[in-house]
């Protein structure tokens, strides 16, 4: 198709030849004229569990400072037949495919090119191809089945670490902005009817071992046309966005010169749920019960589960101030009740991650970074057998006059587990405080469960407001 084009378009304009190889075949191409280049995306047909994969479309991009005009490519494109030689009109094959503008553009939702359809999560449909740096190493056919020649698990993530830090720069140089939370690399397709990174090798001068199919989780919606890695002029490292992979709990790192004591946790979470509340009003000014944490008349939920958002104020570090805020959907932290609406997972991820600055009375106006996802091996997300309380748990019923309030506590602490999905954990008591008659109870504990637990873990009377947060203990991290 480009050569067919760059023909048709050379013999009409023959005083723009050597621009056309330059923009169009990218011979003789320089580093400065890579951003006006032309691409030309083969679009194999997804968007369906079933679906092919089979090309039946192509995405000719024209970026805006160009120097071809793009109708003047459009038409170097309209009606191609890729069976005749645009040279000298010699038919070559009967039956090859004939090029028309197409009218139905649907298929372009499928690749986040529609204006609705950013995302952040994508996937490789035609793998990448990454510098030689990331290439894995070569076994020989006739050997493969010798130990020598075997790789171990320590050979495999070092080439995956080698290929992660190449997708970093593929990025870079492919101009996209956002910033990568997580890259995932492997040589398999991520849908059923994909195709292994080497079956791409064939009619490319690129060796197989630096084909890689990735998986990139963006820290904000991103738009497409997504194309990474050295052959993405011609295809190769075409990525689709993963539908309904929305965000279930986002991190918001304060911004290094704000200084916020943890003491004013309560009053900043405050002005975090006010301006969350005033992010989801809809059309008709009600806010949606995930925010409010009230009925549409006004009332409390009442339902006796858990349907709005929890709100957390992080001190990190240990040196008594805020470093980040946890915003958590209820359904992770509450685990007993059935799966959310998809209409649900939607509405928390657009609303929380619009969410930029807070401006919260005398602390003033708090500047938010971008927002990140809470990964594994962050220690208010473990996985971990055995977690920590960072903030004061409190309980959800009162001990009772003269009774035993540690064990009350303790009972209270089991029982809110339970209430949330969590296995049955062994606690002990850090620390414990409580007030005349069995009221006031607070305490600090650990948590000691038979298999690890993934957090977020908030529980207790506050834990909607911070209140009740786990980390998980020095030394038990089960990273996945």
């Amino acid at each position: 198709m480009r050569d067919a084009a760059a023909a048709r378009l050379s013999k009409a304009l023959p005083q723009n030849e050597a621009l056309i190889d330059r923009i169009l075949v990218g011979r003789g191409a320089t580093e400065a004229d890579k951003p006006a280049r032309v691409r030309i995306i083969p679009l194999p047909s997804i968007g369906h569990a079933h679906a092919d994969h089979a090309v039946r479309r192509v995405l000719v991009e024209v970026p805006p400072n160009c120097p071809i005009p793009a109708d003047d490519i459009a038409w170097g494109f309209s009606g191609l037949d890729l069976g005749i030689d645009h040279q000298n009109g010699e038919v070559l094959h009967e039956g090859q495919p004939l090029l028309m503008l197409a009218d139905d553009r649907s298929m372009l939702d499928h690749y986040g090119i529609a204006e609705p359809t950013a995302a952040c999560l994508w996937r490789t449909v035609t793998p990448s191809a990454l510098p030689q740096s990331a290439a894995r190493r070569r076994i020989d056919p006739s050997r493969i089945h010798e130990a020598a020649e075997q790789k171990g698990v320590t050979e495999r993530l070092h080439e995956e670490e080698r290929a992660t830090g190449a997708v970093v720069q593929a990025l870079r140089h492919a101009g996209v902005k956002a910033t990568a939370e997580s890259i995932r690399v492997q040589r398999e397709p991520f849908a059923a009817k994909g195709a292994r990174a080497e079956a791409f090798v064939p009619g490319t001068r690129l060796a197989k071992a630096r084909l890689w199919h990735a998986e990139i989780a963006f820290a904000e919606p991103t738009h497409g046309p997504l194309v990474i890695g050295d052959g993405r002029y011609l295809g190769l490292g075409l990525m689709a966005p993963v539908k309904d992979a929305w965000r279930d709990e986002l991190v918001f790192p304060l911004l290094p010169r704000t200084r916020i004591a943890i003491a004013d946790s309560t009053a900043l979470l405050h002005a975090v749920r006010r301006a969350l509340m005033a992010l989801s009003r809809n059309s008709t000014d009600a806010v949606p019960p995930l925010f409010s944490g009230h009925e549409p008349d006004g009332t409390p939920a009442s339902s006796g589960g858990h349907e709005h958002v929890f709100l957390a104020a992080d001190d990190a570090n240990a040196d008594g101030r805020i470093e980040r805020l946890i915003v958590a959907a209820p359904w992770v932290c509450d685990r007993s009740g059935h799966a959310p609406r998809r209409s649900d997972r939607a509405l928390f991820d657009h609303v929380v991650s619009s969410l930029r600055e807070v401006r919260a009375g005398k602390l003033g106006v708090v500047a938010l970074a971008h927002p990140l996802t809470l990964t594994a091996g962050d220690p208010r997300f473990g996985p971990a057998l055995t977690w920590e309380t960072r903030t004061l748990y409190r309980p959800t019923r009162h001990a009772g006059r003269g009774k035993d309030t540690a064990a009350a506590v303790v009972r209270d602490l089991i029982a809110e587990c339970e209430r949330r999905g969590l296995a049955r954990p062994e606690v002990d008591l850090l620390e414990f405080s409580g007030g005349p008659n069995g009221g006031s109870l607070a305490a600090h504990a650990r948590l000691r469960f038979a298999v690890a637990v993934k957090g977020p873990i908030m529980l207790g009377r506050d834990s909607h407001m911070g209140g009740g947060l786990f980390a998980t203990a020095d030394g038990d991290k089960r990273g996945g």
